[in-house]
């Protein structure tokens, strides 16, 4: 991805704020690559690496090639990276150019600073190379402060990858089996997962040298979300991370939880899914519903990402549930689900506030104007055996998987289908310009419970939820 040249910016000098040491390998660099060509986006081009806050201001990084090619390599970085997120782009360029360089240059003769030292036979793969990464950042200072940096990467570090163990147990130190745990490289923002085994370990293998971040999340509402970050994995290193989780908003009670009490229960029903006499899948029943095993980390936006912090930091203390309101913009999480299907209309009933969602499978069309809504309008359609819900028209009040805010632009669109008797397999896309960088996905599976019911639901009948909230 990295040979795509970048669009043209505000001229400036590459020279204007760096002394000779810097100027130095950039014209050397230059020499070098009029001598012999180099491969990949560091030979004649610029391009996004990464940014970071540094005293509240964003300090850009640019990725610099040729000197020649690229005269405003040191400038502010302001063209947009191909999938709308600099540093993702950028570290991916980066590496798709090193592994290229890799083989198209093992002597280094472009690329490495100082000049190679002539060898007696080519190497096959290099043991380091230099990249030149300008950094500017124009709001520090009326002049613009741009400092190069030269970054040593160990391309041998590849294939002495590193792996982080441990054992994820409850607050009363009991092993927690079959939770999911994601580790998150910083760098690359690459994502591995693993489960834990019937003694509560897990191990994550063959990870590349780097800052991980880990997460568990939710069991349901037994055990609460866990996440820690800066894990330094080194080479070749067996790198140890126990888990110890803490009760969920159910505390721990015993039965309380439909995910981990009713779902073995009816998680190994088999046969065919039924139809209905218009021959569409027949969604009608009790369901238990899941939360995603390994769910997507949303990318939010400064403004989404403060209000999930302080939400975080209040403990939910402000949670729309607390005070008999809905809690969610659609149908899912560790509850039970009563379905009703006709021909024009798909019914969901919950024991919780609203109580109940409407779908309107009668072919008409969302209004030009909806008024704004807790669970939004929602219309449906069927797509072979699967029915396709879309639902717009929300309130910016609710909070999706109780932790994600979102605005009034907030655009869902939920997939239905029944792969046999037992299961149904439910796939929802958020799309949020307001609150999210890009759409995003939740994946769960329903238990068909039959011997379930959906009770009466009264919140407000003497809530004391909100009188012991507590947080900041």
């Amino acid at each position: 991805m990295g040979d795509a040249p970048i669009p043209a910016r505000t001229a400036m000098s590459p020279t204007a704020s760096l002394d000779s040491s810097i100027r130095a390998p950039l014209r050397d660099l230059s020499a070098r690559r009029a001598a012999r060509p180099a491969a990949g986006i560091a030979g004649y081009s610029c391009g996004w690496h990464t940014h970071f806050a540094l005293n509240g201001s964003d300090v850009k990084y640019a990725f610099v090639g040729n000197g020649d090619q690229c005269p405003s390599a040191c400038e502010e970085q302001t063209s947009v990276s191909p999938n709308g997120n600099p540093g993702a782009d950028g570290m991916a360029s980066v590496n798709a150019d090193e592994l290229e360089e890799a083989t198209t240059d093992p002597d280094l003769n472009v690329r490495l600073f100082p000049p190679p030292i002539p060898s007696p036979a080519p190497r096959m793969t290099p043991r380091v190379t230099v990249i030149s990464i300008c950094i500017q950042e124009l709001t520090m200072h009326p002049l613009a402060i741009a400092v190069c940096l030269f970054a040593v990467l160990d391309l041998n570090a590849q294939g002495r990858d590193g792996t982080i163990i441990g054992a994820i147990t409850d607050p009363d130190g009991h092993a927690v089996t079959a939770a999911p745990i994601q580790a998150k490289n910083i760098q690359t923002l690459t994502v591995y997962k693993a489960s834990t085994s019937a003694s509560g370990d897990y191990r994550l293998t063959r990870l590349p040298v780097g800052t991980y971040e880990i997460l568990v999340p939710a069991v349901g509402f037994t055990l609460a979300r866990f996440e820690r970050t800066g894990l330094r994995l080194k080479a070749e290193q067996t790198l140890r991370a126990d888990v110890r989780l803490e009760w969920g908003p159910n505390l721990g009670t015993p039965g309380d939880d439909q995910s981990t009490f009713n779902i073995p229960k009816y998680g190994t029903q088999a046969g065919p899914a039924p139809r209905t006499p218009q021959g569409k899948p027949d969604f009608s029943g009790v369901w238990i519903g899941n939360d995603d095993p390994n769910p997507e980390q949303p990318a939010l936006l400064p403004p989404a990402a403060s209000l999930m912090k302080q939400k975080i930091e209040q403990n939910g203390r402000e949670d729309p549930s607390g005070f008999c309101l809905p809690s969610f913009p659609f149908p899912g999480g560790s509850l039970a689900f009563e379905l009703v299907q006709t021909p024009t209309r798909f019914v969901t009933i919950f024991e919780t506030v609203p109580t109940y969602r409407k779908v309107y499978l009668d072919g008409r069309s969302h209004p030009s104007d909806p008024n704004p809504s807790w669970m939004g309008h929602s219309i449906g359609r069927w797509q072979g055996d699967t029915l396709v819900i879309d639902t717009i028209g929300f309130n910016d009040k609710s909070w999706i998987n109780f932790v994600y805010p979102h605005t009034e632009a907030l655009h869902v669109i939920e997939r239905y289908r029944r792969p046999d008797r037992g299961h149904l397999e439910v796939d929802v896309t958020i799309d949020d310009p307001g609150a999210y960088v890009k759409p995003w996905k939740i994946h769960s599976s329903w238990a068909f419970a039959p011997r379930e019911d959906v009770l009466e639901y009264i919140c407000s009948e003497n809530n004391k939820d909100a009188l012991h909230l507590t947080g900041k």
